[in-house]
């Protein structure tokens, strides 16, 4: 969370600038919460602001008072070419807030004094928890004023990076909490006109809060405080009607566009249109489509993909028809679920690019069938580009979510037992697997690279005898007379029971290599078993009185010859795979020599190696995985991993 006032010492005093902040609530029930929840830097002047002047830079506002009403002004935190936000002190309350006026002061002309007005009104006709909150308005020698309250958590703007390289889930989860909010002020009939990053406020929790609605539009008023044909908001983020100046055809789809800006910035961190002219980048805006967000992180999925290019239609009948249609296009994609939104028509894009001429048209036409036919033949569900898209991931020198700290994965398989459906999970709790048997959850059927580090992190929650969970990796099949058989390697432990019944209760940890006859689906048998790790139990399950279960970090190094696993950060086993190879070979040959042996198994050669599947290990338990990330082991230079 970024602190208090970050970055305003070098705040621009740019066109129509961010650090105004506006509230939610009703002036006639005025809310005096006092969990800080709001102010942050403006945006650099790039944004190309439009509409108010900027004011020069000798500007002295040393004029205005050391206090306004009940408010004592400590220090000036953000401010536009409207408007100055102070932290100031209530001191009937007691409490600090956030202060806005109007930059002219008592020479502000009527015209800056009614927007400012109706910033308030508007956002005092606003109760909504993600929309900030006026606390009160007021007038003292000649200064227009109103309060709001105050935040820590930073703008938006200042955390796109961070967004960008997290989960795109997590991306969606805010937009989605911003999004609504705009629909309520879009029932109460209410155009924000000005939605950008650097307005959305994150409070000390990260919850997001829409601000600024010194632009603010009634719908239900005729009057406007502008101009006929003037353009009024942050360039980048308006749409190509609002460029336009044409009051009657901005409407919530204007709101729409920019939503779906900021929903660009947050995937790709970078804007769908960008240009160092303000002439060129209105002519992008009007008339240039926004390039694919795939093509800037190709691992988008690309149904979100589709929700961002509705929004940012130049025809606003085709976006989305209202801002709560887009906030439910998204609930379906976090929730997996087939979205409302399709992708445009290859009719409508080869009538936009080829006009009247029927040739070109019909040429295209059949082109487009042939790579349509192509697809058709050779193309594969979303999640499985997505997976085949990893090993490009990892040699690029990228790592790979597959499971984060909510939610579960983007592909996965059952890699042994009868055929199920695959388990179901809850975007806001960690992944739950659950198996009375034994569940081998595959989350990559092969990395594509000999040197890679699987790592996660697993809470054993539950279980009956045997019971066992981890990771597993090196799985690969082999053919037999009656089927095949799973091949594979566990770091796993238990932590639900003290297995050992000793004083100490200590239990194991170790890395072991099993075989599973399929599709008969018989038991495990344990080919290999490394030296064991001992520690203590943290649940027993004749003590269940005693604290939750702990989270265990383990993680898997994979190298050409060799791989090496850790536990709770710490190396406790490193071998190579030709030492595992042969020890699981000899092991196997005895069992088959034993008593009821099974002769068609003698065909069997333990393979294991670095490019296998990787997966999730559970048998007879109940665990809850979060935060399962595979990334390159990149060497120094001149050095051998």
């Amino acid at each position: 969370m970024l602190p208090d006032g970050s970055n305003i010492e070098s705040l621009p005093t740019s066109p129509k600038g961010a650090g105004e902040r506006a509230s939610r609530a009703s002036a006639r029930n005025l809310r005096f919460d006092t969990i800080p929840v709001g102010i942050s830097s403006a945006p650099s002047t790039e944004d190309f602001s439009v509409d108010f002047p900027t004011p020069q830079a000798t500007e002295d506002e040393s004029g205005l008072p050391h206090r306004l009403g009940r408010y004592e002004l400590l220090e000036k935190i953000g401010g536009g070419g409207m408007g100055i936000v102070f932290r100031a002190l209530d001191t009937e309350l007691q409490r600090t807030v956030a202060l806005k006026t109007i930059r002219e002061g008592v020479f502000a002309e009527s015209q800056e004094v009614e927007r400012f007005i109706n910033e308030a009104q508007a956002i005092a006709k606003l109760n909504h928890p993600n929309i900030v909150a006026i606390l009160d308005i007021g007038r003292d020698q000649g200064h227009h004023y109103f309060t709001m309250q105050l935040a820590t958590g930073g703008a938006l703007s200042n955390r796109l990076e961070e967004y960008c390289k997290a989960d795109p889930r997590q991306s969606v989860l805010l937009m989605e909490k911003i999004i609504r909010a705009v629909h309520c002020a879009h029932q109460h009939l209410i155009l924000h006109r000005d939605l950008k990053p650097a307005n959305i406020l994150l409070n000390d929790k990260g919850e997001p809060l829409v601000s600024d609605f010194g632009l603010v539009k009634f719908l239900d008023r005729d009057k406007e405080i502008t101009q006929a044909g003037k353009a009024m908001g942050t360039r980048p983020y308006m749409s190509p009607e609002q460029l336009g100046g044409l009051r009657e055809e901005i409407t919530p789809a204007t709101d729409i566009w920019a939503l779906g800006v900021v929903l660009y910035e947050l995937l790709t961190q970078q804007r769908p249109f960008a240009s160092a002219s303000e002439d060129e980048l209105t002519k992008q805006i009007q008339s240039v489509d926004p390039p694919s967000p795939r093509k800037l992180r190709p691992q988008l999925d690309r149904d979100l993909e589709t929700i961002v290019l509705k929004c940012l239609r130049k025809n606003p009948i085709e976006r989305y028809a209202s801002a709560q249609d887009l906030a439910d296009d998204i609930r379906l994609w976090l929730e997996r679920k087939p979205i409302q939104a399709k992708p445009v028509a290859w009719r409508q894009r080869l009538r936009k690019h080829l006009g009247k001429r029927a040739l070109l048209a019909l040429v295209g036409l059949a082109i487009l069938f042939a790579i349509a036919a192509a697809f058709l033949s050779l193309g594969k569900p979303d999640p499985d580009r997505w997976v085949a898209e990893i090993p490009k991931q990892l040699k690029g020198g990228k790592a790979v979510t597959l499971i984060g700290p909510t939610g579960g994965f983007r592909w996965a398989s059952w890699a042994s037992g009868p055929a199920k459906e695959l388990p179901a999970f809850d975007a806001k709790a960690p992944f739950r697997l659950e198996s009375s048997d034994i569940g081998l959850l595959e989350l990559i059927p092969n990395p594509g690279v000999d040197s890679y580090r699987f790592r996660g992190e697993v809470r054993h929650v539950a279980g009956d005898t045997p019971y066992e969970v981890g990771m597993y990796f090196a799985r690969g099949s082999q053919p037999t007379e009656s089927g095949w058989v799973n091949l594979f390697l566990t770091l796993s432990f238990t932590d639900v029971e003290n297995v050992q019944r000793d004083p100490v209760k200590r239990n194991p940890m170790y890395i072991s290599a099993y075989m599973r006859r399929e599709p008969d689906h018989s038991k495990l048998a344990r080919i290999y078993s490394g030296s064991p790790t001992y520690y203590e139990p943290h649940l027993g399950l004749e003590n269940p009185g005693r604290l939750e279960n702990p989270w265990r970090t383990i993680a898997i190094e994979v190298y050409p010859d060799r791989f090496r696993a850790y536990w709770q950060n710490k190396l406790v086993e490193g071998i190579g795979w030709k030492a595992i190879n042969a020890t699981s070979a000899k092991n196997l040959s005895n069992r088959i020599q034993l008593p009821g042996g099974v002769n068609e198994l003698k065909v069997i050669d333990p393979d294991f190696g670095p490019q296998q599947g990787l997966g999730l290990f559970v048998t007879g338990s109940a665990a809850e995985f979060r935060n399962v990330v595979i990334e390159p082991i990149i060497p120094a230079k001149g050095k051998t991993p």
